[in-house]
């Protein structure tokens, strides 16, 4: 039952606390708020008030106590609800603020304020859906309401959902008639173009700065217009125009000097150019700017990493940590670097952070107990899928060593998975992530882990990678087929290939060894070359076949995204697989196919070594820093001549 509120009250006193809180003496204010309290305990907006100081005090403890006291004598007080859940989010109680904003909206469903506090909570907790779904209420509700256009925008494009977040940065830009608006057509340079209207993104950043420069603009928009000028010149990278990207950056360090994006991109810029001296030299700016900046030494070890010097990485990394002790993302990518540098007991230990990452997979929540490595002979251990078709595939390599140490093995695994794997691993029960497991296999299941948990406890160190020359078993009567089917085409070898990744990102020119690139293999003789990429690639092999003049198979009755059986199949059917590091080039190796495996820089996953301990079937070919593609083209092209030679061709 809700207790009523003691009429009895000094008013004078807390109109006092309010002006010495006004003056920034929040201490003194909450001292006298607690003497009036403790004549009157049982004031409600006295109540209140000591909880908005303590928490103005990042005293959350006792804004707690206040807090919950005024929700004793009022269960529905909207205004100590409401920040009893802001003091929650603020001690990591998320959970129980967001029960609080439940009962606030039960009572008030139209709380604006509580929508958007609640939606944040959520998708902080991994809700997306009703998170987003509860700010775009708090939208509908109040058309003019900045926060809630700027939490779900945010959400959507983190998320990778760009056509959704266009769409609300549009709306944003034709309510809000402040600043924000501005600041939102800034925003969709860039939601544009990571939405594949990158034309409709250049003409938006044109008419912003356009309109921005020829203004009596204030400070705030003169913000905007750096921010503006910087994802135009991101659009124009894009768009493969450098020249134009690093004419928009240099302004926008014209405009701000002391302003580290510009400095960062063109640090960018150079590297997706190779020019690592150029690069290393804005970075270095960057950091004459700002030398105790975390996330930018991160930037610039990353960078370093990926061009191959891992050793040089590592300071840097460390730079970073010491700012932010414990930051998930900085301890993240350190770890990636001690992989690249054959330093796995300390790769091992951060490689568990992945779980607390945006996109660190999916960490099972089932009520089974995780295995860490310990002695269960006997016992029965599910195990789980949580990353990409690669990576699942590569970790699978781990799933023999694990089976003489349980009765049973359960292994739920990607849907396109399971027929390979099933035939692979007879030993083990898979099951699809499509295909839940019921109540009673959940509790009849004694231990679980992640399969990319895997490796700290099978792979400790290098000596306890296996020199296996396969793990995946394709269907035999499919590699009967598919040879039958090239025999008529077969010449001295058949060589299958892939040439990119679905998802293309920025530079993907210079990750990617795209066709246009291997003149020197397609002059190679005596190779039937046969296409095993996934997607829509039909106009990437007719410009192939018209530009050097061969003939690539490619059976349009395979698809190579969705069917891997098949495709695996088809791999085994090959003498030689070459592609980049993608799940293509994983799985012919998994299958036995010798692979030719085309790296951009570094990569962490062959732990230091001139090889691939992973997977003994395949051969790394690294295109050295400032390199073209042309490089390890003609260094494939080698390796592909001297096997026909030994075949006599």
């Amino acid at each position: 039952m809700t207790k009523k509120a003691s009429p009895q009250r000094n008013g004078s006193a807390l109109q006092q606390a309010t002006r010495l809180s006004a003056q920034g003496r929040d201490k003194q204010a909450l001292e006298l708020v607690q003497a009036h309290l403790r004549k009157f305990p049982r004031d409600l907006e006295a109540l209140n008030l000591a909880g908005t100081l303590a928490a103005r005090l990042q005293d959350w403890p006792r804004a707690d106590k206040f807090f919950a006291s005024a929700l004793d004598l009022n269960q529905t007080d909207s205004y100590a609800l409401y920040n009893l859940s802001k003091v929650f989010e603020q001690s990591g109680r998320a959970g129980a603020a967001i029960e609080l904003l439940t009962r606030l909206l039960k009572t008030e469903p139209g709380n604006v304020k509580a929508l958007n506090q609640i939606g944040t909570l959520l998708i902080g907790q991994g809700h997306l859906d009703p998170g987003v779904q509860a700010l775009e209420t708090a939208i509908e509700l109040d058309p003019l309401f900045e926060t809630a256009y700027r939490n779900l925008y945010v959400t959507l494009y983190n998320g990778a959902r760009y056509e959704q977040a266009v769409r609300v940065a549009r709306r944003a830009i034709e309510n809000i008639k402040s600043d924000t608006r501005w600041r939102f057509r800034a925003d969709l340079i860039l939601c544009l173009w990571q939405s594949q209207a990158a034309a409709e993104a250049r003409q938006v950043a044109e008419d912003l700065i356009a309109e921005l420069e020829h203004s009596d603009s204030s400070p705030g928009q003169q913000e905007i217009l750096l921010s503006a000028r910087n994802n135009y010149g991101l659009v124009l990278m894009e768009l493969d125009q450098p020249e134009a990207a690093e004419v928009q950056f240099k302004k926008a360090i014209a405009q701000a000097p002391d302003k580290l994006d510009p400095y960062i991109n063109l640090a960018r810029l150079n590297g997706h150019q190779e020019n690592f001296r150029e690069a290393i030299g804005w970075y270095d700016k960057a950091l004459a700017i700002d030398p105790g900046n975390a996330s930018l030494h991160d930037q610039l070890a990353v960078f370093l990493r990926d061009a191959n010097r891992p050793d040089l990485a590592l300071p840097h990394h460390l730079s970073a940590l010491a700012q932010r002790p414990g930051q998930v993302e900085l301890l993240y990518e350190l770890g990636v670097t001690q992989l690249a540098l054959g330093h796995l007991p300390e790769a091992y230990k951060t490689w568990e952070t992945r779980w607390a990452r945006r996109m660190g997979g999916f960490k099972s929540d089932l009520p089974i107990a995780e295995w860490t490595g310990t002695p269960a002979r006997g016992r029965s251990l599910l195990v789980y899928r949580e990353q990409g078709i690669g990576d699942e595939v590569r970790f699978a390599s781990c799933l023999p060593d694990i089976l003489d140490r349980f009765e049973r093995v359960v292994c739920v695994c990607h849907s396109k998975l399971k027929p390979l794997f099933a035939r692979s691993f007879p030993r083990i029960e898979f099951r699809a992530t499509a295909d839940p497991l019921s109540e009673a296999e959940i509790g009849a299941l004694d231990w679980q882990i992640a399969i990319g948990s895997l490796p700290p406890i099978v792979r400790p160190d290098l000596g306890s990678f296996p020199d296996k020359p396969y793990f995946l078993v394709p269907d035999p009567e499919k590699i009967k087929s598919f040879r039958k089917r090239l025999a008529p085409l077969r010449k001295t070898l058949t060589i299958g290939i892939g040439w990119r990744s679905g998802l293309l990102s920025l530079n993907r020119r210079a990750i990617y060894p795209f066709l246009d690139f291997w003149q020197a293999l397609f002059a190679v003789p005596g190779v039937c070359w046969v296409n095993l990429q996934y997607g829509e690639v039909s106009a990437e092999l007719r410009e192939a076949e018209q530009r050097f003049g061969v003939s690539i198979v490619d059976f349009k009755d395979v698809d190579h995204f969705q069917d891997i059986d098949t495709s695996a199949a088809m791999m085994k059917a090959c003498d030689l697989v070459i592609g980049p590091g993608t799940s293509t080039t994983v799985i012919s190796a998994a299958v036995g196919t010798p692979t030719i495996h085309l790296i951009p820089g570094c990569d962490p996953c062959q732990i230091g070594t001139e090889r691939y301990p992973w997977l003994s079937s395949l051969t790394p070919i690294r295109r050295n820093l400032g390199e073209p593609w042309t490089a390890p083209i003609e260094r494939t092209a080698a390796i592909v001549r001297a096997l026909l030679g030994e075949r006599g061709a």
